[in-house]
């Protein structure tokens, strides 16, 4: 058993071949001799990979001598292997051959080794199918889902897939890491979602997807609370796309998933400082929040953008003079001030006990310029009264710029310091501007 009589079954390839001469399948009977000599080859070797029979079963050629290089030791190792084994049936693994116009072509090879009355291979037969094509294709769908794969693993956003039929869901790794969750830690249905979604928002979000699977919306868009597991809710931007099948029926959703907390928070914030924006704010942290946000403003509207730092002249010697009382006197005293030059869209902010900045929005910097100067004499004209009824004068130095949609909010912070110390060393009281070339 496993022994084949070469002698026969070659009467059966010459009686049959024909069959294969119009057919993908190449017949290949090569020698197992160095270099592998080729015995025979059905006529299409020519219409698959440009061979014609002849140049192949010549004594120059061999079949070895058409395997790429990069596959040889592999298929050279298969064969010994299975002869070693006494097998006589070979499935190879794919590999390349080199066709006759030197372009390579992916083959898959099923091979039967032929023996003589010693036991010993002499020969092989193999068939030959051209799957170049399956390859390729097989080839661009890795690299096509190593690029989603990727993409999944460097967007901020989490991103799930519903199959409408099977109710199953995939969520992905960034989709787990916003709710906190571990890979293992749930499994694809709709309820691992469901459950998470606050109770006081789950029905706006099935009405929400509702009106998109049935035509009424482009794309489902909800904003909601979900449970992250440290027991807090954050909240999400949910949006997502129907994908219908042949008949026009919903069959699938795919769709991303985003934490807004923190964008909710700040815009929460400053519209609660847009309340009131003509009361100077304490601290950096709302100054940045402000900032940032103003520039993207200017940036996404082309709208100016100008950013003016005042400081108090000769600050320390009025507070080594005065104390701290003082101080605070003189805060609220430019607090009422700023309130006469500062529109609802205008920001100040206190930096420092003797230094605060302005933002101011939608004004052209000649306007600003005029604003700041109008600033300066106001406070150099307005006298400030302590308990014990003394009267005392200040000045302000003031620095000015313009935003830039280069510019990061440090460039335009520095611009206007340096504004702000051109004005301090000719000699205090006085606006400089810092304008960028």
């Amino acid at each position: 058993m496993g022994r084949i009589d070469s002698v026969n079954l070659d009467m059966t390839i010459d009686m049959n071949m024909e069959v294969f001469n119009f057919g993908p399948v190449v017949i290949v009977k090569w020698k197992n001799e160095p270099g592998w000599p080729v015995e025979y080859v059905s006529g299409n070797a020519g219409v698959n990979f440009g061979y014609s029979a002849t140049d192949l079963v010549s004594d120059t050629f061999s079949y070895e001598s058409i395997v790429h290089p990069l596959d040889l030791s592999r298929l050279e190792k298969e064969i010994q292997e299975h002869i070693e084994k006494n097998l006589t049936h070979i499935k190879h693994n794919p590999f390349r051959i080199i066709t006759s116009n030197g372009d390579l072509a992916w083959v898959s090879v099923k091979t039967i080794i032929q023996k003589n009355e010693n036991d010993e291979a002499v020969s092989f037969l193999s068939y030959i199918i051209d799957i170049t094509d399956q390859i390729e294709k097989e080839n661009k769908l890795l690299e096509i889902k190593e690029r989603y794969d990727s993409l999944l693993n460097i967007t901020k956003e989490g991103v799930w897939e519903w199959d409408l039929k099977t109710d199953k869901v995939f969520y992905s790794k960034r989709w787990k890491e916003i709710m906190g969750i571990e890979d293992h830690e749930i499994d694809g249905t709709v309820l691992e979602w469901e459950k998470r979604v606050h109770k006081d928002d789950l029905g706006k979000c099935y009405s929400d997807l509702k009106a998109h699977l049935e035509g009424k919306t482009e794309i489902y868009e909800n904003t909601h609370r979900a449970l992250h597991v440290d027991g807090t809710y954050h909240w999400i931007l949910d949006r997502g796309v129907k994908i219908c099948d042949a008949y026009g029926k919903p069959c699938r959703m795919i769709g991303t998933y985003k934490d807004i907390t923190k964008e909710k928070e700040m815009r929460e914030k400053i519209a609660k400082i847009e309340e009131d924006s003509t009361v100077i704010l304490p601290g950096e942290n709302e100054f940045n929040e402000i900032i940032h946000h103003k520039m993207a403003e200017s940036k996404r509207y082309k709208t100016p953008l100008i950013l003016i730092m005042v400081e108090i002249d000769s600050f320390k010697k009025l507070k080594e003079t005065l104390g701290n009382a003082f101080g605070k006197l003189l805060s609220k005293k430019l607090s009422e001030i700023l309130k006469g030059f500062l529109r609802t869209s205008d920001y100040a902010f206190i930096l420092d006990k003797n230094k605060f900045s302005i933002v101011v929005t939608q004004t052209e910097f000649k306007m600003a310029f005029m604003v700041a100067d109008r600033l300066r004499e106001a406070i150099a004209n307005t006298a400030i009264f302590t308990e014990k009824g003394e009267t005392h004068w200040i000045t302000v130095s003031i620095g000015i710029t313009e935003y830039m949609t280069s510019d990061s909010v440090e460039t335009l912070i520095k611009n206007a310091d340096l504004a702000l110390d051109e004005a301090k060393e000719q000699g205090q009281n006085r606006v400089c501007e810092f304008r960028p070339e």
